[in-house]
């Protein structure tokens, strides 16, 4: 962890200030209100003579900044908080009650390390931990789905924050069952080294995210509720030997998938309107190049953010066909999609999560196999115009042909 007020990280030796010593034999050291202990053993206490304490003051400088760089307390002055956080004892630990919102710990910054603390869930949906937070908008995001079944595949979820957007809908990969237990204490640990993330629950490995997609490499810290929270540790840079670098995207060398896009500017499409062959952009629209990232999904939360209303955006690209022929295709979106082929409509669908009836498997979120398209491709270059609407949390899509015989991608 640094914080502010150090040299290179770490807290100046002449700013530690020795507390008083407890009848248990036990250090209290600190600086400001951070506070650690250090067990001395039984009978040294409070009547010790001047040279002794010299010997505390000796203590080595590494295990004195153990004790800074790792635990964090659970006071409110260590916190921007919401007014409606509660700072107590809770089963026995000094704790946060986060009913709702976020608190973010103060004169933090965090890079790679591990993040250690435990949560006892108080309602069904969202508690978690975010980190390499740059602003309000942009930070990485691990969370718990406590009502979920024990086995539950979504029972825990990483998904970065960027423009203000939790895109936990376009990832369903980074997903898995999270053993939560209710009316009592979890322990979650996070290990981050670069874009790489393993998650540990009540001591088991429950997630491996082998590339971040969040957009900040360093940044701060938050606890977000409902739950309250206590033994908060931070150890920069001890990462148990992950390595850094993110793994190989695994569809790389897949050239099924439609890669190559341009996009179109952002309109409100209104409340129940639905898209129209009159609809499609003119000769003077403007388009700009996108690029599908992992996995092939075109990643439009990233470029827009979430922009007001019912917002539509059109992505295009070519196809060039050696014969005319009807070519099979997988594809995934959220949250509406409307596909033309050479100016002529061949699919819509609907993947809404707040209407479960119209979710897609897997459960709402943004998957090859949402659904399948017929492709009616003329005897040289074809035009696909997608339409893609957003109603809430990410937005995007992914196409794969069912093969590469007789087309060529843009």
């Amino acid at each position: 962890m640094r914080l502010s007020g150090t040299s290179n990280g770490v807290p100046l030796f002449y700013s530690m200030r020795l507390g008083a010593l407890e009848d248990s034999g036990v250090l209290l050291v600190g600086q400001g209100d951070r506070f650690g202990r250090i067990c001395l053993g039984k009978g040294v206490g409070h009547g010790q003579d001047a040279a002794m304490r010299k010997v505390f003051i000796a203590i080595p400088f590494l295990l004195l900044n153990e004790v800074w760089a790792g635990e964090v307390s659970m006071a409110r002055e260590r916190w921007e908080a919401p007014e409606t956080a509660v700072f107590r004892e809770h089963r026995g630990r000094a704790a946060m009650e986060l009913k709702g919102g976020v608190a973010v710990l103060k004169e933090t910054v965090f890079r790679d390390g591990t993040i250690e603390f435990d949560l006892e869930p108080l309602g069904a949906m969202g508690p978690g931990v975010g980190f390499r937070r740059r602003d309000a908008e942009t930070y990485e995001y691990f969370y718990l789905r406590p009502a979920k079944a024990a086995t539950a595949w979504d029972g825990c979820q990483y998904a970065p924050v960027f423009r203000g957007v939790l895109i936990w809908d376009l990832l369903p990969e980074h997903q898995g069952p999270a053993g939560t237990r209710e009316k009592d204490w979890n322990h979650v640990k996070l290990v981050v080294a670069g874009a790489r993330m393993k998650v540990y629950v009540n001591g088991e490995l429950r997630l491996e995210v082998g590339a971040l997609r969040g957009e900040s490499r360093e940044g701060g810290i938050l606890l977000q509720g409902p739950a309250i929270f206590a033994n908060l540790v931070i150890r920069e840079d001890e990462t148990e030997g992950l390595r850094r670098e993110p793994e190989a995207d695994t569809t790389a060398a897949d050239r099924r998938l439609v890669r190559k896009w341009e996009m179109s500017e952002v309109k409100d499409l209104g409340a129940s309107r639905e898209v129209e062959a009159a609809d499609l952009p003119g000769a003077g629209a403007t388009w700009q190049p996108i690029e599908a990232e992992r996995g092939g999904l075109v990643n439009l939360t990233r470029r827009l953010g979430q922009p007001a209303g019912r917002p539509v955006v059109w992505v295009r690209t070519t196809i060039e066909s050696d014969v005319e022929q009807v070519k099979r295709a997988a594809l995934g979106w959220n949250d509406e999609v409307w596909i033309f082929v050479n100016g002529r409509l061949v699919y819509t669908g609907k993947n809404l999560y707040r209407k479960p009836e119209l979710r897609k498997e897997p459960e709402g979120r943004c998957a090859l196999g949402n659904g399948d398209v017929d492709l009616p491709l003329r005897k040289g270059r074809n035009e696909i115009v997608v339409a893609v609407a957003k109603e809430i949390f990410g937005w995007g899509l992914v196409l794969q042909l069912a093969d590469e015989k007789g087309v060529k991608l843009r």
